[in-house]
């Protein structure tokens, strides 16, 4: 019988803004809460959780809060993972959000970054795990079709919302145990991987 182990998975939303213009220089904003963020009044990102698989199925997650120094962060929780286990999490950026009605007004940009750690209680130890970022435009009202994933490799352009409505939806790939050596099964019990997502944005003016 095939043994499934608890791990943790902490999803951190960090937005750390890269200001690249010097006409945005004195509108910095840090986050860990926040899944949505303006620079100023007119550079707005929109971003949006999504689902979390195990070797592209779908895994039931149940999503928590904890309190870190007085920070609150949320993670998802599954027993349904084991080592060599190909874990991949979604998330969408916009510009624009249709609940809030906050938009983006300028031409930006913005660079997802992300980092991973592992830490094996059983093993007293934490190991950095590497992750890639892939990404494909998804459709907002039928005029754009879906692209296949493309490995994330330089910044990306967000229009105007005037100009055109964009969604992308990204994919965060962890490979469990596929840089870590002298690990086995029974160290995973109780494991916690921990994946920062860092959101660099400027505007491009």
């Amino acid at each position: 019988m095939k043994r499934k182990y608890l791990l943790i998975l902490y999803l951190v939303f960090v937005c750390v803004v890269l200001i690249t213009s010097s006409t945005l220089a004195k509108y910095i904003h840090t986050s860990t809460t926040k899944t949505s963020f303006t620079i100023g009044d007119k550079l707005y990102f929109n971003y949006e959780r999504s689902d979390l698989f195990r070797n592209n199925q779908l895994i039931v997650g149940y999503e928590t809060e904890y309190d870190d120094d007085g920070i609150i962060h949320k993670r998802i929780e599954t027993m349904n993972v084991m080592p060599g286990d190909d874990l991949s999490y979604h998330f969408y950026v916009s510009n624009y959000n249709s609940k809030t009605l906050d938009y983006n007004g300028l031409v930006g940009e913005f660079l997802p970054i992300t980092t991973a750690m592992i830490s094996l209680p059983v093993k007293g130890q934490t190991y950095d795990v590497n992750c890639t970022i892939s990404f494909r435009q998804v459709p907002t009202d039928g005029s754009v079709a879906t692209t296949q994933f493309s490995l994330l490799t330089n910044k990306i352009a967000l229009p105007p919302y005037e100009q055109e409505k964009v969604k992308y939806e990204f994919k965060i790939n962890c490979i469990l145990d596929d840089q870590l050596s002298n690990t086995t099964s029974d160290d995973y019990f109780g494991a916690t991987l921990s994946i920062y997502l860092f959101i660099n944005a400027a505007s491009s003016i």
